[in-house]
């Protein structure tokens, strides 16, 4: 529509106009683009490392544990040969 219009000098540099605002769109379409494949990637990151330290915690919580049963056991040991 904007070229014929230009052919017939009813408008001038319309078209090109157009053809940047077209070019600017698709480019923050891009960016938005990557914005979001961002976001969700570092979602995914989080979500992955908020797991790993639920399962680190978990294994600490255990270690504790055992470490204090033994350390009873051997307490109770030493006190019963006394």
């Amino acid at each position: 529509m904007f070229p014929a219009l230009e052919s017939k000098d009813a408008l001038r540099n319309v078209s090109h106009a157009y053809s940047l605002d077209h070019q600017q769109e698709e480019q923050l379409f891009k960016d938005i683009h990557e914005v979001c494949f961002q976001s969700c990637h570092a979602a995914l990151h989080f979500s992955l490392l908020a797991g790993f330290q639920q399962h680190l915690a978990k294994f600490i919580c255990g270690v504790e544990q055992h470490m204090a049963d033994f350390i009873c056991v051997l307490s109770w040991q030493v006190f019963n040969r006394m």
